[in-house]
Formats: structure tokens, sequence, C-alpha cells
């Protein structure tokens, strides 16, 4: 009976000494694996998303579920993928997109962009006109900054797959200017 106690006594004292291990550790590996800070630096995202806000990304979403027109992803620079960007899906796989000054349409459709002012004819927003309509293939999303004029999305760098999506922008946890 002696030792049978010391044995539980035993587990007891190493499950106490492992569990806070496992329990830090299952922490940060989640952390790491799962969600992910990021900042935005620049002004591509502006006026919904500002320069120095810290947000906590979701690198799981996509794992279970599609991603979706509007959500605002952080991704992979298709040009180098060492640099991380932000934008939002404007296009799906399959799908026609016409640029035009100063308009987005979707297979013929206007895209309802709600989410910005939409801007007057300008200079700046030339190359939209001169790029026409673009298929995107299977696999792949036509990523646009919010600030059209002054972004480096899927206009310069071309359509992104969804393994280079690294997750969807979750929420603004400091710096957060609204």
């Amino acid at each position: 009976m002696k030792r049978k106690k010391k044995i539980v006594l035993m587990s007891c004292i190493i499950f106490l000494l492992v569990l806070p291990g496992l329990l830090v550790g299952g922490f940060i590996s989640s952390y790491y694996l799962a969600f992910s800070p990021n900042e935005i630096k620049g002004h591509s995202m502006e006026p919904n998303y500002n320069d120095g806000e810290l947000y906590i990304t979701n690198k799981l979403v996509y794992k279970f579920s599609k991603p979706k027109r509007y959500d605002v992803v952080v991704y992979k620079n298709p040009k180098d993928e060492r640099y991380l960007l932000i934008g939002r899906i404007i296009g799906l796989p399959g799908e026609e997109i016409t640029l035009g000054n100063p308009y987005i349409w979707i297979n013929g459709d206007p895209l309802d962009e709600w989410y910005i002012d939409i801007p007057e004819e300008t200079e700046e927003l030339q190359l939209a006109i001169e790029a026409g309509t673009i298929s995107i293939p299977d696999g792949e999303y036509f990523i646009l900054g919010d600030n059209r004029s002054n972004s480096v999305d899927s206009m310069e760098l071309g359509a992104v797959t969804k393994r280079q999506l690294v997750g969807k922008l979750w929420f603004c946890y400091a710096n957060c200017q609204d």
C-alpha cells in the first residue's frame, strides 16, 4: 500500500511539473501557428486601416473555409514572398474583373465598394483604365488596397494564390485609430 501511495504521489508531482510546460508550450505554439500579430505599414488600406495599427491575424480561417470577397487579408507578396502585404479580396477564382476609372466590375456587374469613397477620375487611377479586363485563374484571388492611388496590390503584382494567403485580419489590439 505504501508503494502505491508513493507512485500516486510521484505521478501527481510529475503531472504538476509537466502541465504548466504543456500549457505554456501549447499557448505559444497556437499563438504563432494559429494567430499572429501584424502591423499596418503604409497607407494602402486607408481610411479603414491606418499606418501603425497592430492587428491579430487569424491564420487558421482559410484552412476551414474559402476566402470571401471583401475579406481583409495578410498575404505574401507574389513577387517576393519574404514580404507580407495587407489588402482586401475583390475578385474570386474564375471571375472576370474589369478595372475602370474609378469603378470596378465583376463579371459585368459593378462592385459595391461600401468601404471607400469612390474618387473622381484621377491621373493616379489611369493605370486601372489601361489594365482592362482580367480573368482570375482558378485558385487565385485579386486583392486591392482600399487606397487605390497609393497601394501595391494585384494591379501591380497580379493575382494571389490561396497558398500565399497568410490569414484574415481579425482585430486591432494596439494603436487603433477608430
